[in-house]
């Protein structure tokens, strides 16, 4: 072999070190980024089947889990019958919101087990508060059948984020895999026991409203 050829071997052997070299110090780094402007917002907790007459305190909560606000103008809660729609409004990263059929029942409901903190950031039944806005509709009623139901998270762009389907629904739409949920007893609570999203049931548990779960260290 020549020494031009050998030469060239050299050099080309080098050059894939380097490159080698360069993606394994950017990789962590282009991952950390990748991380941080995630939009990580998901459906948390569900309250179809209340232990108030015609379930007026039903309600939806949903939390960003991820490191920067989201804004949701143009997001959307739908059962794939009715559809709720979300203004411009800045959901803080860690935040999570309740989103409820009627606003007064809720507070009142949640005073009964000593969450008067707890407060619902829209409703999308009748007018029960003022100071709570209403939410858009579209579609027929948007309601949590206590036999069961699908609750779809749709961002503005039209596209699935989350998905959470119980009891007696269509479990093979978008963003769930498996068997719904079993429907949950009167009076208690769906609750996705932290940010893990692999779109199956595992990730929920049910509580009694007032309770709180916190995931094992």
């Amino acid at each position: 072999m020549s020494e031009k050829g050998g030469l060239s071997i050299e050099r080309f052997a080098c050059a894939v070190i380097l490159v080698l070299f360069v993606l394994l110090i950017l990789t962590p780094i282009i991952a950390a980024q990748y991380h941080e402007t995630e939009v990580r917002v998901l459906i948390t907790e569900l309250y179809p089947d209340t232990a108030m007459m015609n379930e007026q305190d039903e309600y939806v909560a949903v939390t960003n889990f991820g490191v920067r606000p989201v804004n949701l103008e143009g997001w959307s809660i739908t059962d794939t019958e009715g559809t709720l729609i979300f203004p411009a409004f800045e959901l803080s990263a860690s935040q999570k919101i309740y989103v409820t059929r009627n606003a007064s029942a809720f507070t009142a409901q949640q005073s009964s087990v000593k969450q008067e903190g707890t407060k619902p950031v829209f409703e999308y039944g009748p007018d029960s508060d003022p100071r709570i806005p209403q939410l858009q509709t579209s579609g027929k009623t948007f309601a949590l059948r206590n036999t069961g139901d699908e609750v779809i998270l749709v961002n503005e762009a039209g596209e699935v984020v989350d998905a959470v389907m119980y009891g007696a629904c269509n479990s093979t739409g978008e963003g769930w895999c498996g068997a719904p949920l079993e429907k949950p007893r009167e009076g208690m609570i769906l609750t996705r026991k932290g940010a893990q999203d692999t779109d199956q049931g595992n990730e929920w548990l049910e509580l009694s409203l007032g309770a709180s779960y916190h995931e094992p260290e």
